[in-house]
């Protein structure tokens, strides 16, 4: 079977991080063939670091490259929709990079051009991805810890030095960069169910962006769940699953953990071997997300079964529930 082609759309941190996995998954499997950012330098820059042989100052560029078969989206958030609509407009496969869209409206467009095209799309939330999410998953469905009825999730660091995430040009605000993994533990948990109610309260910046965000949500059967996302504190950074016979705790850091503790047992799982640094914690695990892209195109599916397109579009229409509530407006 030949190795999956990709492209690689801005030479950020976290496309370095997601790079350097593939790198590290071989060549046989994976072969990065091109890379796109906004300056030509920085595109070769990138190509030089990762012996990447095509390196292109536009995006356009990688979208009308023969070779490229799907691109990993690295991009600010603000730019998700336009991009993503460039390259499935030019038949290539996406790994969109969280947040998927700023909207609703912006995912529905996106998803709608993929299955019009019958292109393979994504959102890269790597969470559903890590082993002790799929060990937590399993644990549930066994009834381990009982009917599970309260989920608490919180995610919060001191990032108000974060250009992306204080800027609204750059679709910042905590609610998308870091509430997007305690939105998705939440739903992985209760099954990708649409909460019955919706009720935020949080604190919102001078430029008009989420810097701290509070969500307590209802379902049915008694299900609640509540999630905490900061920009200016550092939070516990653990996620809770309550269930009647126990508790499940996913360890710090939840969104890319390495331990998780069952009624009172640790389980403890390792980081895939990489070749080079990461910029961000336990980077290591996109390895898991990027083998799982390559699975679905050799099956030739246009859809993750792990990441359905409707739990992303779940996600957002939550997301938009929320900045209604706190007065938070993104032009998408």
């Amino acid at each position: 079977m030949s190795s999956t082609k990709w492209g690689i759309l801005s030479a950020g941190k976290i496309s370095h991080d997601f790079t350097v996995c593939l790198r590290s998954l071989g060549k046989k499997d994976h072969e990065v063939v091109a890379v796109a950012a906004r300056s030509l330098e920085d595109a070769k820059n990138f190509a030089n670091k990762h012996g990447i042989t095509n390196a292109y100052g536009t995006y356009q560029e990688l979208a009308q490259d023969p070779n490229v078969q799907v691109v990993y989206v690295g991009t600010l958030a603000s730019h998700h929709l336009t991009v993503g609509k460039l390259l499935l407009e030019n038949g290539k496969h996406v790994l969109m990079e969280k947040p998927f869209t700023l909207s609703a409206k912006g995912a529905e467009e996106l998803i709608n051009l993929a299955r019009a095209k019958k292109l393979f799309l994504m959102e890269a939330i790597w969470s559903r991805f890590n082993p002790v999410f799929k060990f937590v998953m399993e644990q549930i469905a066994a009834g381990t810890i009982g009917d599970v009825y309260h989920v608490n999730a919180e995610f919060g660091l001191d990032l108000m030095e974060v250009e992306r995430l204080v800027k609204k040009s750059h679709g910042g605000g905590v609610m998308l960069d870091l509430g997007v993994y305690t939105l998705n533990a939440i739903s992985m948990v209760y099954n990708n169910q649409e909460p019955l109610e919706i009720k935020a309260a949080g604190h919102v910046s001078t430029e008009g962006v989420d810097e701290a965000v509070t969500v307590a949500l209802k379902y049915p059967n008694g299900r609640v769940a509540v999630c905490s996302s900061h920009m200016r504190a550092e939070l516990p950074n653990e996620c809770t699953i309550s269930g009647t016979k126990g508790i499940i705790r996913i360890n710090k850091p939840f969104w890319c953990p390495t331990s998780v503790v069952v009624n009172g047992e640790t389980r403890e799982f390792p980081l895939p071997p990489i070749v080079d640094t990461c910029n961000f914690t336990n980077s290591n695990f996109l390895c898991h997300e990027a083998e799982h892209v390559r699975e679905c195109l050799n099956q030739g599916l246009t859809e993750s079964p792990i990441l359905p397109l409707k739990d992303t579009l779940l996600l957002r229409r939550t997301t938009d529930h929320v900045f209604r509530q706190l007065g938070v407006f993104f032009e998408e």
